[in-house]
């Protein structure tokens, strides 16, 4: 693996076998192709002499001096980062001091530190009413000590205050109850198991008039010649559900009424299991859960036993190549609360979620034939949501999706061509030109780019050097939590109360009106689309994991439709500017969360 050059007094760590958070290490790490990061082996210093090297240059209000507060008394701060620090010179007042000290620090020891001190939650910071923390509890030893996965080794948070318990529905799909709940944590309380319905094996094989065996139909793809894009086709996707009202829930004598009582009546396949309740086709065996995974009932993609992952030809012609999608595709439910925004869970709650992407990434990359794994989410009917219950997906494909081709392309040529890495380079790039950061924690930054196509777009990056969800430590994943459920929340304040009149707009030359005084909540649609390194392509090492946040709508009322330009071409034009929007969101809130 070739090092990262040092970029603009940027420094990059080793990249680390991705389970190296608090008791998450585990042996063959090198074997695996990563380096350790060793920085749990630095020398500690005063915490004032620290302190004051930061006074003495002007990057002081850039650097994360309360997070540092906390890990000196912890015990964590070192020499290395003082001498990194002095040695920024004066002037150095960009972003980049934050990159450097979280690439330099003794992270390990610190992490370990605060985790053993409960120090996390006043590093992390309270936002919107966060919940106080939970006291500590026994870790957890399941299954003998032996922990029963291929990949995935939970962090020091994780064994202590998250419960994975595996399952099989009764068609033989699996499923995941994932809990924070401590009664559940504790084993205190249990899940059910069991699927009460009746439904058949989904790979059950059926015999055709001539008496033979004929497999159970495969979700196939075909290859675009023009382009080389594989096209999943699955009829099953054409079934999948839509949220439901019953029959008398339009029968209403006000709005407010029918909005109750359609709440009252809705049918949700995701929501927990009813007994008294007609429909019993829904997805969750228990009444109650915090967060579940489970395999989509109705998947674009899906490997089927006894169809064989070989390439033939569309009528036999060699133009068309047709295989079968042999990929995988995922559903994660928030919450058991029908109504529940995603802007609404609590960091908790997120940091939950964030160890499900980490789980699942870990382990659907061990399964043969898959080449990208890719967790998002779909909010809102303007997206195309057809289930509003809070969830996201995880397709993991059998090929590499278009735009990731694309951009491994272009890292592969930029490596080639510098030495460096590009997605680190422009994170650095708009680090070092400010205007564009919206907002940034310890371990992450978020920004618009300069190139942004949609009209609210915003892209995350991890300070570290990461290439998949499973390789954060606990510290990245907490800092992870905070950022997203930030984001959230501004995006959904992002178009104000009331738009500025067209004449005020047009002269300001800036389709995204909106009034800067408001704070007008709006459920906004958007797509939050993360973008991890493939899983075996030997361009994965000049990859870096990133999430890629947008918005389909251009004001509170308008959405951006792809017509001729975008939808025939796939040349963009935007509406805005990248710095328009990016002086929205710091109108917002504090750009420094720490």
């Amino acid at each position: 693996m070739v090092e990262p050059k040092k970029i603009d007094g940027l420094h990059n760590i080793p990249t680390t076998a991705g389970f190296a958070g608090p008791g998450g290490g585990f042996e063959g790490g090198a074997a695996a192709g990563f380096e350790i990061d060793d920085a749990s082996k630095h020398k500690k210093a005063d915490e004032r002499e620290v302190e004051k090297s930061l006074e003495d240059t002007d990057a002081f209000d850039a650097i994360d001096v309360k997070a540092i507060r906390a890990r000196n008394k912890a015990g964590g701060a070192n020499e290395t980062v003082m001498s990194k620090i002095t040695s920024t010179g004066v002037g150095d007042s960009s972003l980049s001091s934050l990159v450097a000290q979280a690439e330099g620090e003794a992270a390990a020891d610190v992490r370990d530190s605060l985790y053993a001190t409960q120090q996390m939650p006043a590093v992390l910071g309270d936002i919107d009413s966060q919940e106080p923390p939970r006291p500590v509890q026994a870790p957890i030893r399941d299954f003998g000590g032996e922990y029963p996965y291929k990949l995935y080794r939970p962090g020091t948070y994780a064994r202590e205050h998250i419960r994975i318990t595996a399952t099989k529905l009764s068609d033989g799909r699996d499923f995941f109850y994932i809990d924070d709940n401590p009664e559940y944590v504790s084993g205190h309380k249990t899940r059910e198991l069991i699927d009460p319905r009746k439904l058949p094996y989904r790979f059950t094989s059926r015999v055709d008039e001539n008496g033979n065996e004929v497999p159970s139909e495969a979700p196939q793809m075909r290859q675009d010649p023009l382009t080389g894009d594989w096209i999943p086709m699955s009829r099953l996707w054409a079934k999948r559900p839509a949220t439901i009202l019953s029959a008398d829930s339009n029968n209403h004598d006000s709005a407010a009424d029918s909005a109750a009582d359609s709440t009252k009546s809705r049918i949700d396949p995701f929501a927990g299991r009813k007994p008294q309740c007609e429909y019993q086709n829904g997805e969750i065996p228990d009444e109650d859960y915090d967060v579940v995974v489970f395999e989509n009932r109705y998947p674009a993609m899906a490997k089927v036993a006894g169809v064989p992952n070989t390439t033939t030809y569309v009528d036999g012609n060699p133009l068309w190549k047709q295989a079968p999608a042999a990929g995988r595709c995922e559903v994660i439910c928030f919450s058991s609360n029908e109504d529940m925004l995603p802007a609404n869970l609590s960091v908790l709650r997120m940091r939950t979620i964030v160890e499900a992407w980490a789980f699942r990434t870990a382990e659907i990359s061990q399964i043969e034939g898959i080449e990208q794994i890719y967790p998002f989410e779909n909010h809102g009917s303007q997206i195309g949501v057809t289930l509003h219950h809070p969830h996201g997906q995880i397709y993991a494909y059998p090929f590499i999706a278009p735009r990731l081709e694309q951009e491994l392309r272009h890292t592969e040529a930029y490596f080639e061509r510098t030495g460096s890495n590009l997605l680190k380079d422009l994170m650095n790039s708009e680090i070092e030109a400010k205007k564009r950061v919206i907002m940034h924690n310890h371990s992450w930054v978020a920004y618009v780019p300069a190139a942004a196509r949609w009209p609210l777009e915003v892209h995350v990056a991890p300070v570290r050097d990461v290439l998949t969800l499973d390789q954060l430590d606990d510290q990245e994943r907490w800092d992870l939590a905070q950022i997203y459920i930030t984001l959230l929340r501004r995006a959904n304040k992002f178009f104000g109360l009331s738009p500025l009149n067209a004449g005020e707009s047009a002269s300001a030359g800036n389709s995204l009106a909106f009034d800067s005084s408001s704070s007008e909540f709006v459920d906004l649609p958007y797509v939050a689309a993360w973008h991890q390194a493939p899983v075996h392509d030997s361009r994965r090492s000049h990859y870096r994991l990133n999430l890629q946040f947008f918005s389909f709508m251009r004001d509170a009322n308008k959405i951006k439709y792809l017509a001729g330009s975008e939808a025939g071409m796939a040349s963009w034009i935007s509406d805005t500017t990248p710095e328009l929007i990016a002086k929205r969101f710091q109108e917002l809130g504090d750009v420094d969360l720490d």
